[in-house]
């Protein structure tokens, strides 16, 4: 069975985030849709026996309708250009801006390409703090490495997978939750014992049962009076 997912991709221009589609594109599956004015195309990819189709949007924040696009989609693929140290600048931004317009949590992965080969701005340390602070899986990808483009489409649909897991075990855990509340709420009230003559009383004429321990208790203490 397919499983469609719109994938958004943000960061800046340098980050050649086309030409990530376009690697994508020309060497893992079949493209089925025109251009339009994000750069919006669906891409059918087999996955572990599995068939996803992407809908991924490259995404211009000058474009007007970009939060229309945020809001929409239901992953991220944030990037930023290992050989230019600017474009990681405002990768925070965009991951607050995801947020910010999302009324729950998305699967988000973050993407640093590489286009050229031997010439880095972005050293290990780098990249290590960018992952600590916002918290998301990271790979790096080479322009001219196809494979490299294919484990960051494998790190995504893992990332998505694993997400809609959790969220499935917590609804789980809800509903079990829930249910066990209305079961409990659905019972009638429950006996308790006190250690008088092991009598037994229930919430509904424990009231009744207290007056009577009262009376009898003052008729005992009567009585032994009275003997002594």
């Amino acid at each position: 069975m397919s499983k469609t997912i719109n994938v958004c991709l943000l960061g800046d221009i340098e980050s050649n985030q086309s030409d990530l589609i376009r690697i994508f594109t020309n060497s893992l599956c079949d493209w089925y849709n025109d251009d339009t004015m994000e750069i919006n195309k669906s891409y059918k990819y087999i996955y572990y026996k599995r068939e996803y189709n992407f809908i991924l949007s490259d995404t211009d924040i000058s474009n007007k309708n970009y939060l229309d696009t945020i809001r929409q989609s239901d992953a991220f693929i944030l990037t930023f250009s290992l050989t230019t140290k600017k474009t990681g600048e405002n990768i925070e931004y965009y991951y607050n801006l995801i947020n910010e317009n999302r009324n729950k949590k998305v699967p988000i992965i973050l993407i640093g390409i590489s286009n050229e080969f031997g010439r880095f701005e972005f050293n290990i340390a780098d990249i290590q703090r960018m992952k600590q602070k916002l918290g998301i899986p990271y790979t790096t990808t080479f322009q001219n490495d196809s494979n490299s483009i294919t484990s960051a489409f494998h790190l995504l649909i893992e990332t998505i997978e694993e997400f809609e897991n959790r969220e499935l075990n917590k609804r789980k855990k809800i509903e079990s939750n829930m249910q066990s509340l209305s079961l409990s709420q659905s019972q009638s009230p429950t006996e308790a014992k006190i250690g008088i003559h092991g009598i037994t009383y229930t919430n509904s004429n424990k009231s009744s049962f207290f007056k009577k321990l009262k009376t009898n208790f003052g008729l005992k203490k009567h009585l032994h009076n009275t003997h002594t």
